[in-house]
């Protein structure tokens, strides 16, 4: 149990407060989060968090809905990231189609549903808890969450470090027979010949097997990916070569 040093996550690292620079902390972010979701709501979600509750749940004044964020992951980090920050705030024009690839808890998918109603989105998430809080944070929306990975092929994948928190999931290949194994898709079954506005990946390094066929680029517009390591950077930008790259937040925007 905390008595002295209150734990605060940042990106998926706990790092050790005072009780003073933790209070601190909380009351700067009643005051962003308040400008964005009313003051009501960002005082609930700090109770909420103090009170150690599992699943964080408030609602977002300007949205009409409620969010749904685990205390104890990045959940709240990446909240903060999209709909305080507008990490995702990227120029598109009137989308149709978007791909929000390792969707997490679906705040993602979330913000670009109410940016762009007229899009339909295919939240992509290999992990069944995930999936379940990614359906809990879009219901209604003209969202379709689809459990499954996405990999430079159709095969089955199984999760590589299964003890390690959700939102740092790692895929494999499975064994042929191996119960943990799951389905994955290749990126041209997912898009189906289909023109896509905009394919969002937060993929945990699976960019390295994404990005070996790249024969998909050709029915992709925009790409919002965070890459994991020089060696994926590298990759994505060679495959995107003659694209406009810019930075949004800690992702590469790369625009055909």
């Amino acid at each position: 149990m905390e008595s002295e040093n209150a734990l605060s996550e940042r990106a998926g690292i706990w790092i050790k407060r005072s009780p003073a620079l933790d209070l601190r902390y909380k009351l700067g972010r009643v005051v962003r989060w308040s400008k964005r979701i009313g003051l009501l709501n960002a005082i609930s979600f700090e109770v909420q968090q103090t009170l150690r509750r599992p699943v964080i749940s408030f609602m977002h004044g300007s949205l009409g809905r409620r969010i749904h964020l685990r205390s104890s992951s990045s959940d709240i980090e990446v909240f903060e990231q999209i709909f305080i920050e507008d990490e995702f705030a990227i120029p598109l024009d009137s989308p149709k189609f978007i791909v929000d690839g390792g969707a997490n808890c679906g705040l993602a998918s979330l913000y670009l549903a109410v940016r762009y109603p007229g899009a339909k989105i295919i939240a992509v998430e290999p992990n069944a808890e995930n999936c379940a809080l990614c359906v809990r944070n879009t219901v209604g929306m003209n969202v379709e969450v689809v459990r499954t990975a996405i990999w430079s092929s159709s095969t089955r994948l199984k999760i590589e470090n299964p003890g390690d928190a959700p939102w740092s999931f790692r895929c494999v290949e499975a064994e042929a027979g191996d119960p943990a194994g799951f389905e994955a898709c290749d990126m041209g079954s997912i898009l189906s010949g289909r023109q896509c506005d905009l394919v969002k990946l937060d993929i945990e390094g699976a960019e390295l097997e994404l990005f070996k066929d790249t024969g998909w680029l050709k029915d992709v517009s925009a790409i919002l990916v965070e890459t994991h390591g020089d060696e994926a950077d590298a990759l994505v930008r060679r495959a995107c070569e003659g694209w406009t790259i810019s930075q949004s937040g800690e992702k590469l925007l790369l625009v055909r």
